[in-house]
């Protein structure tokens, strides 16, 4: 039974018979290791992920939108689309806005009545004091 081969393992650790050379490898005490943490955070009843982890994940998960995926629409005030973050936001679900606002894609401010959006020609639209502020300096 399991009591023989483990008392073979205490008898002979350096023998070459194969029964006994899964048991004795340096991979195995890797696989304790990793089996003994497991088992660690079970009894407890906690996560591999620290609890800081968690809480960042719940926060940017609320925030993370379809546009945050490409780095031609992210926005500069927006700290899922920051590439610091954007590895632990990599797996996290996209949130839903229900109410969506515009973000001048020059300046990452909100467009409301004091910054209202602009059309141009081209259908690119961008907050009144990002076009004044570009305006000024192409005068300079």
């Amino acid at each position: 039974g399991i009591n023989a081969e483990y008392g073979g393992l205490l008898a002979f650790k350096d023998t070459c018979c194969s029964k006994y050379l899964k048991y004795l490898s340096e991979n195995r005490w890797e696989q304790l290791k990793e089996e003994f943490i497991n088992d660690n955070y079970r009894l407890h009843g906690l996560t591999p992920d620290s609890s800081l982890t968690l809480h960042l994940q719940a926060g940017i998960s609320t925030m993370k939108t379809s546009l945050c995926a490409f780095e031609s629409t992210k926005n500069l005030n927006c700290p899922v689309c920051n590439s610091d973050i954007k590895e632990l936001s990599s797996n996290l679900p996209l949130s839903h806005h229900s109410q969506s606002s515009l973000v001048c894609f020059i300046s990452g401010t909100i467009m409301d009545a004091d910054n209202y959006p602009c059309v141009l020609p081209n259908g690119h639209v961008y907050s009144k004091k990002a076009m004044m502020e570009q305006a000024k300096k192409k005068q300079r």
